[in-house]
């Protein structure tokens, strides 16, 4: 994934806009800000989200990312959580 948005934007950024953590897992709520590598232009998507989940020993065991806006609520359906 990170390849793919390297190859397409110069300057690329999540704004963590909130973190639930389970323990065995961890929803983040975010915000991606881009700006194209050629054209400069800005690309926004707000609300995106991400599940990490860990294994007994604390390494990460999955991690699903919802890059489209209101993805955040996908991370929190994922990790078993709600609003």
């Amino acid at each position: 994934m990170y390849a793919d948005i390297d190859g397409v934007f110069g300057e690329w950024s999540f704004a963590i806009r909130g973190v639930v953590d389970r323990g065995d897992r961890l929803a983040v709520r975010a915000d991606f800000v881009a700006h194209g590598r050629s054209s400069g232009v800005e690309t926004t998507l707000k609300d995106v989200g991400m599940l990490v989940e860990y294994s007994p020993r604390g390494k990460t065991a999955r991690q699903d990312w919802f890059v489209e806006s209101g993805g955040w609520r996908r991370a929190f359906e994922a990790a078993g959580l709600s609003e």
